[in-house]
């Protein structure tokens, strides 16, 4: 993997009681994605690297693995601070995978 330099990665989780959903956001503080390119991240065999260097279908194959699971992801780029609502620098994924109420079963002896 070519080496781009120093950055800040931010992985983060909550859970979203209005969707009743977990999000887990991967953030990086990086020169962001073109809004030109951000419409096509997620299509098969898009890439913006030179030929050899990849295939395009890593955020294609993550698109459809959350999607099997009922789940989304959503890219951000550039990020609107949740608590501030001021643009930040980078780009974030946010991966929104809904919560599953499970019976519990009691089992005395």
């Amino acid at each position: 993997m070519k080496k781009q330099g120093s950055g800040l990665l931010t992985l983060s989780n909550r859970f979203d009681p209005e969707d009743q959903e977990v999000v887990i956001t991967v953030q990086d503080n990086g020169h962001g994605i073109p809004s030109k390119i951000l419409a096509r991240i997620f299509d098969p065999f898009f890439t913006t690297k030179s030929v050899g260097q990849g295939t395009g279908l890593g955020l294609s194959v993550s698109y459809g693995i959350i999607q099997n699971h009922g789940g989304r992801i959503e890219v951000e780029s550039p990020v609107i601070d949740r608590d501030s609502q001021e643009t930040i620098d980078g780009t974030a994924f946010h991966v929104r995978l809904p919560t599953v109420q499970v019976e519990t079963i009691s089992v005395r002896e």
